[in-house]
């Protein structure tokens, strides 16, 4: 029974390195502190423990960025179990997700509210205070039909090849539907 007991411990010992590496592979940690003026944005965590990490780089997707608010939470790993080299991998902050989703449904959302939620049956909801829309040459629309619930200020010329139709037309405050016109066709 001794040389079982020290076998154990023999095979404890070596064993301990690995063990405490495989719990550092990854953790959750609440973010306290943001730099987003570097190429890689970094984070400062405090991590399990009371454990504060600075410093700390942040992978985000390709073609999307942002910056989280504090208190939001991080998934880190730390390669090899390194804690030198914590990286943060995913955050979410549950006070400020939409939880009115289907299945199915995918949103990008800011924690003020305006979000661009895509549906499952086809459709791109954009809920926001402004739209700006800035394009260098153009802006197509290309579709049977455009509507507008309210009113429309253009700022520069209108072009129309089709026809345009109107309950009444103002020009330099003349009603298209109510002046008269006199003999010589000039209005009245």
């Amino acid at each position: 029974m001794g040389a079982l007991t020290d076998i154990q411990r023999l095979l404890n010992r070596a064993l301990m390195p690995l063990q405490r590496r495989l719990r550092l592979l990854a953790g959750r940690a609440v973010v306290t502190g943001i730099n987003d003026q570097r190429r890689r944005q970094n984070l400062q965590l405090k991590m399990a423990g009371g454990e504060v990490a600075a410093g700390v780089p942040r992978v985000q997707n390709y073609g999307h960025t942002s910056v989280p608010l504090t208190g939001a939470e991080a998934l880190v790993l730390a390669p090899g179990g390194v804690r030198g080299q914590l990286t943060v991998v995913a955050l979410d902050d549950p006070r400020n997700r939409p939880t009115d989703l289907t299945a199915g449904d995918s949103c990008l959302y800011h924690h003020e509210g305006h979000r661009l939620l895509l549906t499952r049956d086809g459709r791109a909801v954009l809920i926001c205070n402004t739209l700006e829309v800035q394009a260098a040459e153009a802006i197509t629309f290309d579709t049977p039909l455009a509507s507008f619930t309210g009113d429309v200020a253009i700022g520069g010329d209108q072009t129309v090849t089709g026809v345009s139709h109107a309950a009444d037309h103002d020009s330099g405050g003349i009603s298209g539907k109510t002046h008269l016109h006199g003999s010589d066709g000039r209005p009245v």
